[in-house]
């Protein structure tokens, strides 16, 4: 993103009050990333009152993104923003622009920070009853049959950002002879189905680099042979 001058800063403004936008925000929400993979910038507007934009839109979708620095963008107007996950962009939304008439923005934001924080409390509660109602005989026939010696499960938050709609993250051991690295399509369908969540990430062991003291730190060991 463009560094954050005042000259850039007062550009974003002026193009922002000629288009009647309200207020500017970009934002990273993974649900947002999975359905728009190619896109390197996410940004929500709210334009003013009696605004109609029209086909317009896609000219300032384009205009935005190049003044707000990125290369492919992806904008999206407030009322548009589907209600399931409205709280997650909102709480990630950083505000950009804000004209006089934006008084309810930063009420708005920390209202869906609120919210965002306790569904994703829930959810994650919910993943780990999951992971604590899998029968160990049958996750011992899956690591069995699949070459893996030793297997622990951590929150999804630790997996690297392009893994970050996984509902869970799993580290493994695998036998000599067996795939290392990353784990493969078909161990993380069955591990999924096993789990009874949407999408598992798997990784091997020796493969782990960032973060891994503090993976291991939390990790829940869910197998040892």
């Amino acid at each position: 993103m463009s560094a954050a001058t005042p000259h850039y800063y007062e550009e974003l403004a002026e193009y922002c009050r000629a288009h009647g936008i309200r207020w500017l925000a970009t934002y990273d929400a993974a649900i947002v990333r999975r359905n728009y993979p190619g896109a390197d910038l996410f940004m929500l507007v709210e334009f003013e009152e009696g605004r109609n934009v029209g086909r317009e839109f896609f000219k300032i979708e384009r205009e935005l993104t190049g003044l707000v620095g990125g290369v492919w963008g992806d904008l999206k107007a407030l009322p548009e923003v589907a209600d399931y996950y409205r709280d997650e962009i909102l709480a990630a939304a950083t505000v950009r622009f804000a004209s006089e008439t934006a008084t309810h923005v930063p009420q708005m934001l920390a209202e869906a920070r609120e919210s965002w924080a306790a569904i994703e409390s829930s959810e994650k509660q919910a993943v780990w009853d999951r992971v604590k109602a899998v029968p160990p005989e049958k996750l011992a026939k899956f690591c069995r049959s699949n070459g893996i010696t030793w297997l622990a499960a951590c929150d999804a938050d630790l997996a690297p950002i392009n893994y970050s709609s996984a509902d869970l993250m799993l580290v493994a051991v695998f036998e000599k002879g067996y795939p290392r690295g990353w784990g493969s399509f078909k161990e993380e369908m069955e591990l999924a189905t096993l789990y009874d969540v949407v999408k598992v990430y798997l990784i091997s062991l020796s493969a782990l680099r960032d973060r891994k003291d503090e993976i291991l730190a939390v990790a829940q060991v869910q197998f040892v042979s």
